[in-house]
C-alpha cells in the first residue's frame, strides 16, 4: 500500500490493531498520524487479553464491528474478483457476509461437497488437500488474507479438495 493512497482513516475514537495483537500475527496495514498529530491510548495485549476475557458483550461486539467492517472493506478491494465492484454492488453483499469460526482440525467442506460459500482467512491457518490412495495429499497451506472457496462457486459442480481448519 502507499502512503499516498490510504484505504481507510480512522477518527477519535476508533480503534486499531486489535486483530493482531489478539492473533499474535503480523500486522496487515501501516498506520501513520495525520498532518496535525495524533494521541493515543496504547493497550497491551496482556491488558487486552484481560479485557477481552472479563468484557461486557457490548465491548466484544464493538471489536467484532470494527473488525468485520475492516475487513470486509479491504477484502472487497484487495480480492480480484471483488476488485472494481461499484460500491452500491459492495454494499449490498456486505450484510449478507458471515463471520464464521472453525475449531482446530475441523473440516470447513469436504472433498466432493456442493460448493455454498467462498472463504477469506481473518486468523489461523486451513490446509487444502486431496484424497488419494494412500492418504491425503496436501494442496495448500493458507493464512490470513488469503481467500479459497471461489472456484466451486464460479465453476459449479463438487468440491475438487477438502478445507481444514488448523489453528484459529
Amino acid at each position: 500500500l502507499h502512503y499516498d493512497k490510504p484505504v481507510g482513516e480512522l477518527k477519535e475514537g476508533d480503534l486499531f490493531g486489535e486483530m493482531s495483537c489478539m492473533s499474535f500475527y503480523p500486522r496487515s496495514a501501516t498506520c501513520v498520524a495525520g498532518p496535525e498529530g495524533v494521541e493515543c491510548l496504547e493497550i497491551l495485549r496482556s491488558v487486552l487479553d484481560f479485557i477481552r476475557s472479563n468484557a461486557k458483550a457490548a465491548y466484544k461486539e464493538r471489536i467484532e464491528k470494527n473488525y468485520r467492517e475492516r475487513t470486509l472493506a479491504l477484502a472487497l478491494q484487495s480480492i480480484p474478483i471483488f476488485a472494481g465492484l461499484p460500491p452500491e454492488a459492495a454494499d449490498a453483499i456486505r450484510p449478507r457476509i458471515e463471520l464464521a469460526s472453525f475449531s482446530p482440525d475441523a473440516p470447513i467442506y469436504d472433498e466432493g461437497a456442493e460448493p455454498d460459500a467462498f472463504y477469506l482467512i481473518r486468523m489461523g491457518f486451513v490446509k487444502i488437500s486431496r484424497r488419494r490412495p494412500g492418504g491425503e495429499v496436501v494442496l495448500q497451506y493458507l493464512g490470513p488474507g488469503q481467500h479459497f472457496g471461489e472456484v466451486g462457486l464460479i465453476t459449479g459442480g463438487a468440491r475438487l479438495a477438502s478445507a481444514t481448519a488448523l489453528d484459529n
